[in-house]
């Protein structure tokens, strides 16, 4: 048994460990009730997804190329005894469960434990009010055993005196430009496929799932090379299995911004972290996210920025 537990655990920090290296770091391991090493890896694990959530958030906020554009939610419809009686089709995207399974569930069953005492309390407060609205933090359970916390918020519906009340459940996620670009082209590219035809008027650079993954693939080798030079298109190109073209035009599809743009965008916001978190120098933190020299860098720090980084150093400082 206790074998079985620790394979789960392990399976867990492994599947999130994924994620986070895919720059998803929406999902959480569900605490066991284990006090040893194991779950000690398991919170460092969670730990670090969050921290780079809240980095993420913090750099959103300063890069206007990949701001919040929309919120993401489920709904829920349950009725008086807590059962789902409806779904929509954003718990399949967001859960990876399948909208249709979740009827007449109980609702306390897509949650993890470290809600549910929270839930037990607001069902409480429902029942004994005739309209009723709440708005709290919950974590669900996902179809790979990962979970999510999302804010919801919780209105009773009162209807007519034979009816009983509905139960309305809406859960917001922040989502970046960037994510957003790739999840509408996914979904693009599958009603392509189920209409069997391209649509003439608008030609798709990335005509297969493929394709995309080869960009994301492409952004993360970016993302881990940013203190090295970036070889031109054609061999950047070649050494993903893909053509220039594709990789020209298709990355500024997905990504909305062109590929060098995107590695000097990148660059800057790993600068910026270095300048406030350490005490390195202008010029060292400058080598590092692969600049040429200080002059470049604090010029393309200036246009981002909007301050020099010799200033945002002395403004942490005195911070």
């Amino acid at each position: 048994m206790h074998s079985h537990i620790n394979k789960s655990r392990l399976e867990n920090i492994y599947k999130l460990l994924l994620k986070i290296a895919e720059g998803d770091f929406s999902y959480e391991i569900e605490r066991s009730d284990e006090d040893d090493t194991i779950e000690a890896i398991l919170v460092l694990v969670n730990l670090l997804a969050e921290e780079m959530k809240e980095t993420l958030n913090y750099y959103s906020m300063l890069n206007t190329t990949d701001t919040v554009k929309q919120y993401s939610n489920m709904l829920f419809v349950l009725n008086s005894s807590f059962q789902i009686q409806f779904a929509n089709s954003e718990v399949q995207k967001t859960l990876g469960i399948a909208p249709a399974s979740l009827k007449k569930s109980s609702f306390a069953a897509i949650l993890s434990k470290k809600s549910h005492q929270n839930w037990i309390s607001i069902a409480n407060n429902m029942l004994y009010q005739q309209e009723y609205h709440h708005i709290s933090k919950l974590t669900y359970l996902c179809a790979n055993r990962l979970t999510k916390t999302f804010t919801t918020a919780i209105n009773v519906i009162p209807r007519n005196e034979q009816a009983p009340p509905l139960i309305i459940m809406t859960t917001y996620q922040k989502i970046l430009k960037s994510q957003l670009m790739e999840d509408n082209l996914k979904h693009s590219l599958k009603a392509v496929k189920n209409k069997g035809s391209n649509n003439p008027t608008k030609p798709n650079v990335l005509v297969k799932e493929q394709d995309i993954r080869i960009m994301q693939k492409i952004k993360g080798y970016i993302l881990q090379n940013l203190e090295h030079p970036l070889p031109n298109l054609r061999t950047l190109s070649n050494q993903f299995g893909t053509n220039e073209y594709k990789l020209k035009y298709g990355f500024k599809q997905l990504y909305g911004i062109t590929v060098f743009r995107y590695l000097t965008q990148e660059r800057l916001k790993r600068a910026s972290l270095l300048i406030q978190n350490t005490s390195l120098s202008i010029k060292a933190v400058a080598k590092m996210t692969g600049f040429k020299n200080v002059s470049h860098f604090s010029k393309a720090f200036k246009n981002h920025f909007g301050v020099k980084p010799t200033d945002m150093k002395k403004l942490n400082i005195n911070n």
